[in-house]
């Protein structure tokens, strides 16, 4: 019986000691900004807050208040692209990585309303409502949209670009800039 009790007791250790860490998801995308980098914010207030650099690539060198694109030094969540405008975070992106530019968040980066990477243009209308509206995609012709959604007030809002199937990219912030087709341009 003790030799029976000892393999439960050790079958039981060994099975706690293989539990998995739950994977904490990154957070939602929303027009306010990416967890704590948060729109209107300094380059300097996103990479204190993140602990980490962001390298950013002016649209025109030595000009702080110009449009710049960059995502984080160190790799992570390598799908996500800041842009700053004027000195501050105007938009935020998701984008699909090509082979081997870097490790996509995993899980997945979502809106607060689930929307992602992969989700389709039923589940971006089913969670957006009347708000969507549907445009023909600048370069993928009849192969593609945007789905655009406006906040009440116009200056905030989402693009979520498609294959008209799935989202392949989104983007959130300053309406104005997240109009913009070329991130700075």
């Amino acid at each position: 019986m003790r030799v029976l009790m000892a393999a439960i007791f050790a079958t039981g250790l060994a099975t706690t000691a293989m539990a998995v860490t739950p994977v904490t998801p990154p957070p939602a995308l929303t027009v306010e900004g990416f967890g704590p980098v948060k729109i209107g914010m300094t380059l300097a207030e996103a990479q204190r807050v993140l602990g980490v650099k962001l390298n950013m690539q002016f649209l025109e060198e030595g000009d702080p208040n110009a449009c710049a694109t960059g995502a984080r030094a160190d790799g992570k969540n390598a799908d996500v692209i800041y842009m700053i405008e004027g000195g501050k975070f105007v938009r935020i992106d998701v984008v699909t990585l090509d082979a081997g530019t870097g490790t996509p968040s995993a899980p997945p980066v979502r809106t607060a309303k689930g929307i992602g990477l992969g989700s389709t243009e039923a589940q971006v209308k089913a969670a957006y409502g009347t708000a969507v509206k549907v445009e023909p995609h600048p370069y993928l012709e009849d192969g593609g949209h945007y789905l655009v959604v406006k906040s009440p007030d116009g200056k905030t809002g989402f693009i979520f670009e498609t294959d008209t199937k799935k989202v392949i990219e989104f983007r959130a912030g300053l309406f104005s800039a997240v109009q913009y087709i070329e991130g700075c341009a």
